[in-house]
């Protein structure tokens, strides 16, 4: 067994007898209180000490007055505890010596333990979580596939919404019921919370207010208060945009913004049909616009659509000729980058200009609640090389016979231009061998590039921002030539009829060879460029060329007729 000095450390057996001989200075006190923290063995050998010195002053105090009481001790080794012997006493001593020991023995041990809890860290429990305080006036009503964040204070249906916490909603849509008069539609991703005095802080999202009279809350959102009197209002927050849509009825809109180091508030009115938008922060007045009643739901959906995202999905994937599907769906981000279907799995890709700024969002909000699409992140400024999205992990090489498809949702970059390009699905292989099979062109306009060197080959047909829609490209390569055939609906248009946009057209080129590029592509160097703008979902590819009518089916998955 190890002798206490060789593992205690030599400072600390100088402090410590130091300590004993006389009072220590405040550096040497605070080393001391260091070392017995930061060991448990150090502190057990600074108490064993100090009882041993205590001892050893209590044996010599006997000794000086009863020179017959000698206490000899058995020659010891380190700090090992003496063994005294005692000469038997006078009986009339007894009561005396014992009582003096017992004195002695007390004062002792009521020093150690002062000493010792000096010497141990203080430690403080932290204090319980208070319960969180239930605004009354609101309650969960109902939900309709829900998926609640780790850590959110969502409460269960029925049940009062609690104050002051956090609520993501990462799925799904929840009615939360303003006493019998109002209520709020809530659609998932959004994140918000409830304050004191009947305020929404509403974060991030797309929510709809309905009231049939003057509610008793109001919605704060990107510095702004809003106030419905009555009637539906619709409320957006995404990547620093605000929107507010007036639906029905009129609501008032206050807004605080900065102007030469001033504090401005505004009021306006919104009436009818009316839409206001700002980017958060800024002292730029709103921009006004045409509401979007379609845009923003007014009741839940069904809980078992006859139509929908994962009826389409489920088609998609039973199909034979099927070799690449991209659903986006999963817990993690690795299944979300999986290929359902083959094993040309997805990686992340950060443009060269990018320097990592900005992430791709993998839970973005899908055309419906069944599902959940991606979206790549584009900058703001230089957008054509600053971004993050996702390419294959290996190479894929094109087939002769060719269809490609998928949903897709635009939105103008902020640095819209004529050199605006932003691609959705694409390869390269060089200067001129390219396959930019969806892209979004200057204008928002619908094109493809097969060539590099050539024009680019437009569909006369705008994307229009916000909306979604289903789009279909099929290719069969010849030499030097491709035939394309191409076809879009505008889910937010109302039907679901197949628009063909590009009929039997031949184009220069043939599709490249490349990593395939999701929500990217790549420039004539190969490095990465051209990031998506919106969001991107089911992308399928197959090895043949599908007709109209069999596209046709999956629309009609999709949605219902009107």
């Amino acid at each position: 067994m190890s002798r206490p000095d060789d593992i205690i450390p030599r400072e600390l057996q100088d402090l410590v007898a130091a300590a004993c001989d006389g009072p220590l200075s405040d550096r040497e006190t605070e080393r001391l209180e260091e070392l017995l923290a930061d060991s448990a063995e150090a502190r057990r050998f600074y108490l064993l000490y100090l009882h041993l010195h205590g001892e050893l002053h209590w044996h010599q105090a006997m000794a000086d007055e009863t020179p017959d009481l000698a206490a000899p001790s058995a020659e010891g080794h380190g700090l090992r505890i003496p063994t005294p012997t005692f000469a038997r006493p006078k009986p009339d001593r007894i009561s005396r010596l014992r009582l003096i020991g017992f004195c002695a023995s007390a004062l002792v041990a009521v020093i150690l333990l002062v000493l010792a809890y000096r010497a141990i860290p203080e430690r403080q429990r932290p204090p319980s979580p208070a319960p969180p305080e239930l605004l009354a006036s609101a309650t969960l009503a109902d939900a309709v596939q829900p998926r609640w964040a780790a850590g959110s204070a969502a409460p269960a249906i029925g049940q009062p919404i609690p104050l002051d916490r956090p609520l993501v909603l990462e799925r799904g849509a929840v009615e939360i019921a303003h006493g019998r008069n109002a209520r709020l539609l809530v659609e998932g991703p959004s994140t918000f919370r409830y304050l004191p005095g009947g305020r929404i802080d509403f974060e991030s999202g797309r929510a709809t207010f309905i009231a049939d009279e003057p509610p008793d809350s109001l919605i704060e959102v990107g510095g702004a208060t809003i106030e419905l009197t009555r009637g539906k209002v619709g409320v957006s927050a995404n990547g620093g945009r605000v929107e507010v849509h007036a639906l029905e009825g009129e609501a008032v809109i206050r807004r605080v913004r900065s102007e030469s180091d001033r504090f401005q508030e505004t009021e306006m009115k919104l009436t009818g049909r009316t839409a206001i938008a700002w980017a958060t922060g800024s002292a730029d007045p709103p921009q006004t616009m045409p509401a979007d009643p379609a845009g923003f739901a007014t009741a839940l959906p069904d809980r078992l659509p006859s139509h929908s995202v994962a009826m389409m999905r489920e088609i998609v994937a039973n199909h034979p000729r099927l070799i690449h599907q991209y659903t986006f769906e999963g817990t993690s981000r690795l299944e979300k980058c999986q290929d359902k279907r083959g094993s040309l799995h997805l990686t992340e890709a950060v443009m060269v200009g990018g320097r990592g700024r900005g992430s791709l969002d993998y839970t973005a909000r899908g055309f419906d609640l069944t599902t959940e699409a991606i979206r790549p992140h584009r900058e703001p400024v230089d957008g054509n090389e600053n971004g993050t999205a996702l390419q294959s992990e290996v190479v894929f090489r094109p087939l002769e016979a060719m269809t490609i498809e998928l949903l897709l949702r635009y939105e103008t970059p902020e640095d819209a231009n004529d050199e605006t390009v932003a691609l959705a699905v694409a390869t390269r292989d060089g200067e001129r061998a390219c396959g930019f099979f969806v892209a979004a062109v200057g204008e928002n306009h619908l094109s493809l590039l097969l060539d590099g060197q050539a024009d680019w080959v437009e569909t006369n047909t705008t994307l229009a921002a916000q909306h979604w829609y289903y789009l279909a490209v099929t290719l069969k390569a010849g030499e030097e030539k491709t035939t394309v055939n191409a076809y879009l609906v505008d889910l937010a248009g109302g039907n679901r009829e197949l628009q063909q946009v590009l009929d039997n057209r031949e184009v220069p080129g043939v599709p490249a060879t490349s990593r395939l590029g999701i929500g990217k592509g790549f420039d004539y160097a190969g490095a990465h460029a051209y990031p998506w703008s919106g969001e991107l979902d089911e992308v399928a590819v197959y090895d043949a060329v599908l007709g109209a009518a069999e596209l046709q089916t999956h629309v009609d998955a999709l949605r219902a007729g009107e």
